[in-house]
């Protein structure tokens, strides 16, 4: 990732037609936060194929002050999907957190969001 080999620790929950995802990497080299983050939104826009864009919607910010990403495409089946995410870090620890669907209920996603806590 970045030009760096990386790995990421993924859980996942589906419920309904929703899948629930929450991604964690550990960056190396601190000034490269910044670089792994856009990658993860980048990876998020290629899955999908079209471009995220920052919600316009009235979004509480997470915890660190990030914004969800929200992206609307296709899926493998060419059916339409939705996406939000949220990528933040807490000092080189880079965290996606994602939901997605066919579509995505505003109460179910804020809860999931909110329900966030990034470890001490």
């Amino acid at each position: 990732m970045a030009g760096d080999p990386v790995t990421m620790d993924l859980t996942t929950c589906s419920a309904g037609d929703l899948t629930f995802a929450i991604g964690r990497l550990e960056v190396s080299d601190s000034t490269r936060v910044e670089l792994f983050k856009q990658v993860l939104r980048e990876a998020l826009q290629v899955n999908l194929a079209v471009p995220a864009r920052p919600a316009a919607l009235d979004v509480e910010a997470a915890p660190t002050g990030d914004k969800p990403w929200i992206v609307e495409g296709t899926g493998p089946d060419g059916e339409p999907m939705q996406a939000q995410s949220r990528i933040f870090n807490k000092g080189t620890t880079v965290f996606q957190a994602t939901v997605i669907g066919r579509r995505l209920a505003p109460e179910v996603v804020d809860f999931f969001f909110s329900s966030i806590r990034a470890p001490p």
